[in-house]
C-alpha cells in the first residue's frame, strides 16, 4: 500500500488544529510562562524594546515575549493572537516530526497530535513548543546540510530560552560527528565557527542590554 495514502489529510490536520483553537483561544492559561511569557510581553509592550523590565523577570531572552508584543500592536492586547502564536509553532512541530518518519501512517500522525508535549501544550501559552520548534528547524538543517537556515534556527534559538545555548551546544556536537570526515579540513572549521558563534553572540549581546536595564545578566 501507498504509505501517502495512509496519512491523516492534510485539511483534517487543519481542521483539528483549528478546532483545538477555538476551544482554547480565551483560556487565560500561562502555567509557569506567567514570568517568561505573558508579563515580559506586557512589560515589552508597555516600554518598547527587547527586554523585560518588570520585576519578575526570570532572565531569559524575549524573543517569543517581543513577538507577542508586536501582535498586540496591531490586533490589540488579547488572548487569542498569543494561542494563535502557539498554535502555529504547534503546527510547525507537527510538520517537522512527521517529516522525520520513516514510515508513514495515519496511526504515527495521531500519536503525535495526542502526545502530552503537543496537545498540552495548545491549552496554555509557553516558550516550550517554541523552543522545541526552533531546536528541530536546526537539528533538520544540520541533517540536510543547510547552513544558512541552520544559522537563522540557531540564532532564534538562542533568543526564546536559556535552554536554547544548551540545546545549539548539543546540535554542535551532533554537527561535528555528522561532518567529521571533514574534521582536518580547515574550511570546514571556519564555517562551523561562522555558523555556531553567531547565535552565541546574539545570546551574549542580548544579556548585556539586559544587563544595561536591569544590573545582571543572565
Amino acid at each position: 500500500m501507498d504509505n501517502k495514502s495512509t496519512l491523516v489529510s492534510p485539511i483534517l490536520i487543519v481542521l483539528f488544529f483549528v478546532v483545538v483553537f477555538l476551544c482554547v483561544y480565551q483560556i487565560p492559561f500561562f502555567g509557569d510562562a506567567v514570568s517568561s511569557v505573558s508579563t515580559p510581553a506586557i512589560s515589552v509592550f508597555e516600554n518598547s524594546g527587547f527586554i523585560n523590565q518588570h520585576s519578575s523577570d526570570p532572565g531569559h531572552p524575549t524573543l517569543i515575549p517581543f513577538l507577542l508584543a508586536q501582535v498586540w500592536k496591531i490586533f490589540g492586547q488579547s488572548l487569542w493572537t498569543a494561542h494563535l502564536i502557539q498554535l502555529l509553532f504547534a503546527f510547525g512541530v507537527f510538520i517537522f516530526l512527521r517529516n522525520r518518519l520513516e514510515q508513514k501512517h495515519i496511526y504515527y500522525d495521531l500519536i503525535i497530535l495526542i502526545s502530552p508535549l503537543l496537545f498540552s501544550q495548545l491549552f496554555t501559552v509557553s516558550l516550550q513548543l517554541p523552543l522545541f520548534f526552533f531546536f528541530l528547524w536546526a537539528l533538520n538543517s544540520v541533517e540536510k546540510n543547510k547552513n544558512i537556515t541552520l544559522l537563522i534556527a540557531l540564532s532564534l534559538l538562542s533568543l526564546v530560552h536559556l535552554q536554547g545555548i544548551l540545546y545549539a551546544g548539543a546540535l554542535g556536537l551532533y554537527y561535528l560527528f555528522l561532518n567529521r570526515s571533514e574534521l582536518k579540513n580547515i574550511g570546514f572549521w571556519l564555517r562551523a565557527v561562522l555558523i555556531f558563534s553567531v547565535p552565541l553572540i546574539l545570546f551574549i549581546s542580548w544579556a548585556f542590554i539586559h544587563h544595561k536595564y536591569t544590573g545582571w545578566y543572565i
